[in-house]
């Protein structure tokens, strides 16, 4: 399920596993389901069609539109991903004893294989936290809405809200999921002394996580979701339809958290502005933070729209000269980013391998572009929002790229990794540490990366020398692989949870915390 690394950061070292457990990946031959405990209490409601569960080892309760209901579907998660928070502890004395016959070994994404009576087991010392849940339809998109719980807040459990888009098998089945995830506790291992949060958390592990969802229809899969950051009620769709809605679902977050008062606003289903002009569908769209109610979208036609806030709070609107979009790109707009400080300042990326900045200003040109970013299409962007100088970028070509922004020159970026193996779908700067950045791979790996590591000699000549488990062929930035979920599409870090990472996939969501972050 995982890989985790310990290398030197030039200033310090950073917390992680022992050495000797630096690959925590393992294949087990005939693995058991250990996902068995529990009776299975799952959610569904009249007014939901898309049915959301926990996939934690004893179902926990699941409350849609304020009620605890029985669903008999069953979406169980795959078999080579039992649960966190199971205690394995005889399955691992057996991986003990047997470690001298070859039973159970590091997996390596790409140079190994898994056989028929072989599955990938989750090894619970390589995570601080770590839950899994399921929906009836895939949910490609997602965004953390933010909270007024506080930032920086470390403590288990955890509570936390999302804003999912699904796919559905029609048009009319589609919706915006309003989450809250609660009681996310931490993964069930034995004391370490370097888990300073250990002795402080009031944390019982025997409590389920509870998640309670509402839903808005939605008109057409999401292609991308986003909240806006000021006001994170408001969020924006991309429609495979060709539309961009803009929704307010302040009433529904609010019902997350218990019953409207009375003579509360009532809850709407109509998004509060609709954008047609793009004529066809897109993916790319982001919010500015620099600038409340701005936003950017880009389309399958090369386009690029502003959307300019008016109005006022209690009557938000958006205005948009469709006449004269951003033109420069020969290809589709795969993702857009604003930059963290500039109000006027963006990112694009396309199929045509070029990065551009744009200066609002100027719709006709961009003020900088990297013609031959990437070998194949430029998929994603992240602004690191720390460091506004640094930009990563994903493609097509299995590579990621991190960006200097003053010295933005044709094929230069600072760092270049090829480790994925198939696209990426996504890539994330950590909003909390200026270093860190997660990336997403069509081949089924989220991989997360410490820019400041350097390699720690002492444990590479170990390494070589035979005298601990390990991979010598892995980049020293390379911090930790979390594997288990199928065709991944977007990764999130949590803005206010530091560490911690939520990802969608066709399979379902993850919410983890490695065990070095």
């Amino acid at each position: 399920m995982q890989l985790a690394n310990n290398n030197k950061k030039k200033s310090s070292k950073r917390k992680g596993t022992n050495s000797s457990n630096s690959s925590n990946t393992k294949i087990r031959s005939s693995l058991t389901n250990n996902n068995s405990n529990g009776n299975s209490n799952n959610g569904n409601s009249n007014t939901s069609k898309t049915d959301l569960k926990f996939e934690d080892g004893g179902f926990p309760d699941i409350i849609v539109e304020d009620e605890v209901v029985n669903n008999d579907n069953e979406f169980a998660m795959p078999q080579k991903m039992p649960s966190a928070n199971n205690n394995n502890k005889s399955d691992n004395n057996n991986n003990n004893n047997n470690d001298n016959n070859n039973t159970t070994r590091v997996y390596r994404p790409g140079k190994d294989t898994m056989g028929e009576d072989e599955k990938l087991d989750f090894d619970p010392t390589a995570y601080k936290l770590y839950h899994s849940m399921t929906a009836s339809w895939p949910c490609l998109t997602f965004d953390i809405v933010r909270d007024r719980l506080g930032v920086g807040r470390k403590r288990f459990p955890v509570t936390m809200y999302m804003a999912a888009g699904t796919q559905a098998d029609k048009p009319e089945n589609n919706e915006i999921i309003l989450m809250k995830l609660s009681d996310l506790h931490k993964v069930q291992r034995e004391y370490d002394e370097e888990d300073e949060e250990d002795e402080d958390d009031a944390d019982d592990l025997d409590e389920d996580p509870i998640l309670i969802s509402k839903s808005i229809k939605h008109i057409g899969g999401v292609n991308r979701l986003r909240s806006m950051p000021q006001s994170p009620n408001i969020i924006s769709t991309w429609s495979d339809t060709g539309a961009v809605h803009i929704y307010d679902a302040e009433v529904q977050l609010k019902s997350l958290d218990g019953p409207a008062l009375p003579g509360s606003k009532q809850a709407s289903e109509m998004p509060i502005y609709t954008f047609s002009g793009h004529g066809q569908e897109g993916y790319a769209m982001d919010w500015s933070k620099a600038h409340p109610g701005r936003l950017i979208t880009g389309d399958c036609n090369r386009n690029i729209h502003l959307f300019e806030p008016v109005g006022n709070a209690n009557a938000p609107s958006w205005s948009i000269n469709s006449s004269t979009p951003f033109s420069g790109h020969t290809a589709s707009v795969e993702d857009l980013q604003w930059s963290p400080t500039e109000k006027t300042v963006f990112a694009s990326c396309s199929m045509d391998r070029s990065i551009r900045i744009w200066d609002t200003r100027q719709h006709d040109k961009s003020q900088l572009v990297v013609q031959e970013a990437h070998d194949q299409d430029v998929n994603v962007l992240s602004w690191n929002s720390l460091v506004g100088f640094l930009l990563a970028s994903g493609g097509d070509d299995g590579a990621f790229k991190v960006w200097d922004l003053r010295n933005f020159k044709a094929d230069t970026p600072v760092a270049h990794f090829k480790y994925h193996l198939a696209p990426i779908t996504s890539v994330e700067w950590s909003p909390t540490e200026d270093s860190v950045v997660a990336v997403s791979g069509a081949d089924d790996q989220v991989s997360i990366w410490d820019m400041s590591l350097e390699e720690d000699r002492e444990e590479q000549g170990m390494i070589q020398s035979g005298q601990i488990e390990g991979i010598d062929d892995l980049p020293p930035q390379l911090l930790f692989v979390h594997q288990g979920q199928r065709d991944i599409k977007e990764i999130h870090f949590h803005p206010q949870v530091p560490g911690v990472i939520v990802s969608t996939a066709g399979d379902g969501f993850n919410v983890f915390r490695s065990c070095n972050m």
